[in-house]
């Protein structure tokens, strides 16, 4: 009896953990319900027309099971999810930058597929925003999920153009990264959150983003809460421990 309740008191220790397991840092799991000040919002332009929200799939995410998804029906609308840094960061401390697009509908060519931007302040002048279009590489394919490596493609514009050269009125002009960090940082432009686009130009368009990694965070993006790997291996223990009790409990009947 004193051996089952010893193992009694070790089930109790590892079930209380499950609720006290310290998460997953490198994860952050962004819901409806648990946002971590993730945010949508369709007023960035002249037109309301578009949604967005969480939902399961499309098809089979790279990280999860669901991602955020963009509805846009006009050219004149477009539709945000951003989320507002803690402080100013300067564009040369993006270190590691990729995500994960599908599209459903779109155009190929600029917008064919989510931006992520970051909004730009000279203090607290408004310096437009950085802008990373994976439609400029023309690689985008409908009905499957992409990976973009936004620390190194050959795909960023500044959106307002007196903001160094890289401009999306030429392919000559578009910019890496690492060249637009060198611009922000001599003229001593900060970012001060980072933003998820979709529309704008765009007549129709149905599409969803997921896995942001930035530097060492990444955002994965669900229709309801996951179980964390922290949490998933604990409840795995306290069920070996369980199955221990019942085996042992069976032996002394």
């Amino acid at each position: 009896m004193k051996a089952l309740s010893s193992r009694v008191v070790a089930l109790g220790f590892f079930l209380g953990t499950l609720t006290a397991a310290p998460a997953w840092a490198s994860t952050i799991v962004v819901t409806a319900a648990s946002p971590d000040g993730w945010t949508f919002d369709n007023t960035d332009n002249s037109g309301h027309n578009a949604s967005g929200g969480f939902e399961v799939g499309p098809g089979a995410p790279l990280i999860g099971t669901g991602s955020a998804q963009f509805v846009v029906n006009d050219a004149t609308s477009s539709e945000r999810l951003y989320d507002v840094f803690g402080s100013a960061m300067s564009a040369g401390d993006l270190a590691t930058l990729s995500y994960d697009t599908y599209t459903t509908t779109s155009t190929l060519g600029s917008g064919s597929a989510v931006n992520l931007e970051f909004d730009l302040f000279m203090g607290t002048t408004y310096e437009g925003r950085l802008v990373f279009d994976p439609g400029l590489l023309l690689l985008t394919t409908d009905g499957t999920w992409q990976t973009w490596n936004a620390e190194t493609a050959d795909a960023w514009y500044f959106s307002k153009g007196s903001v160094g050269s890289c401009a999306i009125s030429s392919s000559a002009n578009y910019c890496t990264l690492s060249q637009a960090a060198t611009i922000l940082d001599q003229e001593g432009i900060s970012l001060v959150d980072v933003t998820f686009k979709a529309g704008s130009g765009q007549a129709s368009f149905n599409g969803n983003v997921d896995g942001l990694t930035l530097n060492d965070t990444t955002f994965d993006f669900e229709a309801t809460a996951v179980p964390e790997p922290a949490d998933l291996a604990i409840f795995g223990s306290a069920l070996a421990l369980l199955g221990g009790i019942a085996f042992y409990r069976r032996r002394k009947i």
